[in-house]
């Protein structure tokens, strides 16, 4: 149980980080996340600004919330929190980009900062998936309780940390590979 805490708090918080700092590392990348929420049509122009303020600051208090147990010795809720925010969010991500692939939205996915690759069912099924990886994350924290990560073989927490590092990354460039792998198309 610990092992899969640990990979999903590398995974999760990872996601969120770079989500975050992509978007936050310019005020052009920012002004292009708030054009692509207006794209969508999923929030009123007039809010956009707002809803992406609040998207990315809730971003970047998710890996916050599920390093703090690691870095200080505090209850095992603020990961339960993270797992439970970072849930929460990616459910209402995967809902509002079908709702947009299902109206023919085509914008480009600025999920993590510049992107050519329009919304589609890749970025649903990315986020789907890290929807599942959040909520096994917090079952996981809530079935372990107090006892958390408890006293864990060193090279345990590595392999743990390393395998969900390696897949925040695929989650990541998701899109490239799905691309890598896309058949050619012929003219």
């Amino acid at each position: 149980m610990a092992t899969v805490i640990i990979g999903a708090r590398c995974l999760v918080g990872v996601v969120f980080l770079v989500s975050a700092v992509t978007k936050l590392r310019s005020s052009a990348a920012f002004a292009e996340f708030v054009a692509s929420l207006r794209a969508t049509g999923l929030v009123p122009a007039r809010w956009a600004r707002r809803v992406a303020v609040a998207m990315v600051l809730t971003e970047a208090a998710i890996p916050a919330l599920l390093a703090a147990p690691v870095l200080v010795e505090v209850p095992p809720l603020l990961a339960a929190a993270g797992f439970a925010l970072a849930a929460g969010l990616l459910g209402v991500f995967t809902a509002g980009l079908g709702l947009a692939v299902s109206r023919g939205v085509r914008t480009p996915c600025r999920c993590f900062g510049a992107s050519a690759a329009p919304l589609g069912l890749p970025q649903i099924v990315r986020n789907a998936l890290l929807t599942v990886t959040a909520a096994a994350g917090l079952v996981a924290v809530l079935a372990a309780g107090s006892a958390g990560t408890g006293q864990m073989h060193p090279a345990t927490v590595a392999m743990a940390g390393a395998v969900g590092l390696v897949l925040a990354v695929l989650a990541i460039s998701f899109d490239d590979l799905v691309d890598l792998f896309r058949p050619a198309v012929r003219p």
